[in-house]
């Protein structure tokens, strides 16, 4: 089955013309695909958490030097 993941990240809301031209893309998709999904994210409205210092720093500890109480994020 086809999906589409619709991405937007304008923090103009209404007034954006990039949601405008992504939203036709989209329509444009759907017709072409009238049993597709579509995930919608706006990362404008609903961001993604901050990847800080001890995020990245976390990530290069190997496996079995982690503790079960601060595993890596994101793995």
């Amino acid at each position: 089955m086809a999906h589409l993941l619709h991405i937007d990240s304008s923090i103009q809301g209404d007034r954006s013309v990039s949601r405008r031209l992504t939203a036709r893309a989209r329509d444009v998709w759907r017709a072409a695909h009238p049993g597709g999904t579509v995930t919608y994210r706006d990362l404008g409205s609903n961001p993604l958490p901050h990847f800080d210092a001890a995020t990245g720093l976390a990530r290069l500890v190997p496996p079995e030097l982690r503790t079960r109480l601060r595993p890596a994020r994101g793995r």
